[in-house]
């Protein structure tokens, strides 16, 4: 694959690290972290996007799918417990807090006064 001539130091040495697993593996073998996360920081320094896909022969859609992963946020499962703040670390002096506990209907209540 020919070089371009504007291209960054750091890029080149991608594409030959590049060029080298893609040579020792066979096709369709998943790319490693560290080659997708230097594809990233290529890309977030300002270099062109057309330029990173076109010297390292990736597809857009595979860096698009890369960049999305990148931006994950960590998800609560849904069935973990969530624990909300309801009541001031310490409650005011002047005033007696309380919890009252009932069960009515088939229903738990718990009323707090402050």
């Amino acid at each position: 694959m020919k070089m371009p001539r504007d291209c960054h130091p750091d890029l080149e040495l991608l594409k030959s690290e590049f060029t080298t697993f893609r040579a020792q593996c066979p096709p369709n073998t998943r790319i490693p972290k560290h080659f997708r996360k230097g594809v990233l920081a290529a890309l977030s320094s300002g270099l062109s996007r057309k330029l990173v896909l076109r010297t390292l022969g990736l597809q857009s859609g595979q860096v698009a799918i890369w960049e999305h992963r990148s931006h994950k946020v960590a998800v609560v499962p849904k069935n973990s417990p969530r624990v909300l703040k309801v009541v001031p670390a310490s409650p005011a002096p002047d005033f007696p807090a309380g919890l009252r506990i009932s069960y009515e209907g088939g229903r738990l209540l718990l009323e707090l006064s402050l």
